[in-house]
């Protein structure tokens, strides 16, 4: 074995520091890196190996480095292996007694011995792999820091989109809340409200209101009710809306029928009703309105004919008494003058017929005069219709 020259003072305490090393001692003194102290020890450890006891430190030891501990494992260089000699090799053995005097002696000096640690040394490398090793480090130190701004920034935009998400989701929940109340109360208001398709599903839309689950299941659950609910109610319009317009024309042409009636607060109201209906459409916003007053035309319609009918009858009643207090057997019969006579009179008959022109004689008076069947003066009040 041989020494390496690069081996530095650490290097050579490390080597003399174990027996079994000591077969290089003279390499050790002749080394550049020996110092004086070392060199007299090594004299004393060859001269008297017993009482030598620890070798001494350098003198000014250095700091070690990185650079300084990689050639600290190649201080010793082993040579190539020497063929087996023919001679055999003297063994000397020592007797007992001496043997164990020799072991106590050598312990009670390592123990007197001040103990120094070692440092760690390891491998030299070269300056190109040194410089290879501090750019790998280098860019796994970047890699990881951007992986980290990377992961970092992801993580800011997931929050971000769940945040914006969640806004999304609550003002959906709104719009469908809204809409779901103002559905109801149109409901509630609107003559529908107890049709047997609507109610289940105003209990339904509010029953969807007052669950309590996350923004999003919530308003489609709400707007899902919402669409059942308007369905069910628009069909209850419609249907309503083609009974109204029916009996709406049904109303007007009843009214109509009565324009000759007497005239009536009643008529007066009736009129006006059918005027302002008549030929206008009924949609679902005035159907409310228009069932309500097609209902109050109804009733006055009835009320008009009543009153119509109670004219008729009074009228009825009036000429009949009017006829009973004149005679139509009361009539007047004046005398007709002959041209050829003087003046002559006489009472003619009470019984001609008041339309007859035919001239008769008169049996009360002389010669032959004619008359005609005329009314009595007194009785001018009632005239027979052709005169």
């Amino acid at each position: 074995m041989s020494i390496n020259l690069k081996a530095t003072a650490d290097d050579l305490l490390y080597l003399v520091s174990e027996r079994e090393n000591w077969p290089l001692l003279d390499q050790v003194r002749a080394h550049p890196a020996a110092w004086p102290e070392l060199i007299e020890w090594i004299d004393r450890a060859q001269s008297n190996p017993d009482t030598a006891g620890a070798p001494p430190l350098p003198p000014e030891p250095k700091k070690s480095t990185l650079f300084s501990r990689f050639h600290h494992a190649t201080a010793i260089v082993e040579e190539p292996p020497q063929p087996d000699s023919a001679e055999p090799i003297p063994v000397t053995v020592a007797e007992p007694e001496e043997g164990i005097e020799v072991l106590s002696q050598t312990l009670r000096q390592e123990s007197e011995t001040p103990q120094r640690p070692h440092a760690f040394h390891l491998p030299r490398l070269s300056r190109k792999t040194l410089i290879v090793i501090l750019a790998s480090i280098l860019v796994l130190t970047a890699l990881v820091g951007a992986g980290f701004h990377l992961q970092q920034a992801h993580e800011q935009q997931r929050i971000s989109q769940e945040a914006a998400q969640r806004a999304a989701d609550n003002a959906a929940l709104s719009k469908a809340t809204t809409t779901a109340k103002a559905l109801i109360d149109d409901v509630q208001k609107s003559p529908v409200k107890d049709d047997s398709d609507v109610t289940p599903g105003v209990g339904t839309l509010q029953k969807a209101l007052e669950e309590k689950r996350p923004a999003h299941i919530h308003a489609d659950g709400v707007t899902t009710a919402t669409e059942k609910l308007e369905k069910a109610y628009s069909s209850a319009v419609k249907k309503l809306i083609a009974a109204t317009s029916s009996g709406m024309d049904s109303a007007i042409e009843a009214a109509d029928k009565l324009k000759n009636a007497p005239a009536s607060k009643a008529r007066t109201k009736m009129f006006k009703l059918t005027d302002t209906w008549r030929g206008k459409e009924i949609t679902s916003k005035n159907v409310t309105t228009a069932d309500a007053e097609r209902q109050a035309l109804v009733s006055v319609t009835k009320t008009v004919m009543a009153e119509k009918k109670k004219a008729a009858a009074s009228k009825k009643k009036t000429p009949a008494k009017r006829q009973s207090s004149v005679s139509p057997k009361s009539t007047y019969v004046p005398r007709q003058r002959s041209s050829n006579s003087g003046s002559s009179s006489g009472t003619g008959s009470n019984t001609a017929a008041p339309k007859s022109t035919t001239p008769r004689k008169n049996s009360g008076g002389s010669g032959s005069s004619k008359s005609w069947t005329v009314p009595a003066p007194e009785q001018q009040g009632s005239l027979p219709n052709h005169l």
